[in-house]
């Protein structure tokens, strides 16, 4: 699952999600003033965390350093666990309801606000929308493993394998074939970089088609800084 404040946004959401008040998801580490600003939460504590630092945006697995004497604990779907100094703490990300979904629904029709050519829904399209904030695309492309655990190829395609709840979230299912990225071809996990990363963080949209269950299938993929809902 991936919850963070503005890094997935469904068109129509109401707000983005925020930090929690109570527990401000902000702490001093050894380098500075570092803000959490979302999560990829795995089973039993794994998972990323993408943190704002004095330096940029750092996508960090559990059991990382993110900061000088500043560790990563465990991450979970509603915050992460740190060890700062030798103290542990918790930094809690509070969710709007009506914000985490990051899809749209597969068949229903999607209407954009679109505010360049980017953002134009192709003619045609019917498949899922999924808005990506350019800080969690970095980080992706720094640390490919966030990534290279969705998908494996085969067969000249890539197949679904992630069980972690990052793949719902793009609208995917397990066993989803990936075939294309803007006609490109995708025959390996090291294509995404530049069919699908890189594109998205130069703010031009990303369509991806495939297979599920034997049928075609087509996903769209935008940078929520261009392209907000």
């Amino acid at each position: 699952m991936i919850i963070a404040s503005g890094l997935f946004a469904a068109p129509g959401a109401s707000a983005p999600i925020a930090a929690d008040t109570t527990r401000p998801a902000t702490t001093t580490l050894a380098s500075g003033d570092t803000r959490l600003l979302g999560v990829i939460a795995q089973r039993d504590g794994q998972g990323w965390a993408l943190f704002r630092l004095p330096t940029g945006p750092r996508l960090v697995a559990a059991g990382q350093e993110i900061a000088q004497s500043a560790q990563l604990v465990a991450v979970r779907p509603d915050g992460v666990t740190v060890r700062d100094g030798g103290v542990e703490r918790d930094l809690v990300l509070r969710a709007a309801p009506a914000a985490l979904a990051s899809v749209a629904t597969a068949n229903a029709p999607v209407v954009t606000k679109a505010r360049n050519a980017a953002c134009v829904t192709p003619a045609g399209f019917q498949g899922p929308i999924v808005r990506l904030n350019a800080e969690l695309l970095a980080g992706m492309i720094t640390q490919p493993d966030t990534w290279k655990t969705l998908a494996v190829a085969e067969r000249g395609a890539l197949v679904v394998r992630d069980a972690s709840g990052f793949a719902t979230m793009l609208g995917m299912n397990q066993n989803d074939r990936i075939a294309t990225a803007n006609g490109i071809a995708l025959t390996s996990p090291e294509d995404v970089i530049g069919a699908v990363l890189r594109p998205l963080i130069a703010n031009q949209a990303v369509r991806l088609t495939g297979v599920r269950d034997g049928g075609a299938r087509e996903w769209l993929l935008l940078n929520a800084g261009a392209c907000p809902a």
